[in-house]
């Protein structure tokens, strides 16, 4: 069971395209669970920037709603 030249190259370009979606879906999950940190920091800034400003500015506290970021 002799293996070729362009078979081997075949088989190793399997392996490694192979291994290049494997990586590329870490980095994707890793991209996505930072997006959600950052995302959910934002959501839970937005809401006391409103209320800082309602402080200042009481007509602005009318549509006052607080949202706290839970994790699922």
């Amino acid at each position: 069971a002799s293996v070729s030249a362009t078979e081997a190259t075949r088989i190793i370009l399997a392996i490694y395209s192979i291994m290049m979606i494997i990586a590329a879906s870490q980095i994707i999950i890793i991209i996505n669970k930072s997006h959600y940190e950052i995302n959910s920091i934002i959501r839970f800034l937005l809401p006391a920037r409103r209320i800082l400003r309602a402080q200042a500015d009481p007509s602005a506290a009318t549509d006052l709603t607080v949202t706290i970021p839970l994790k699922a």
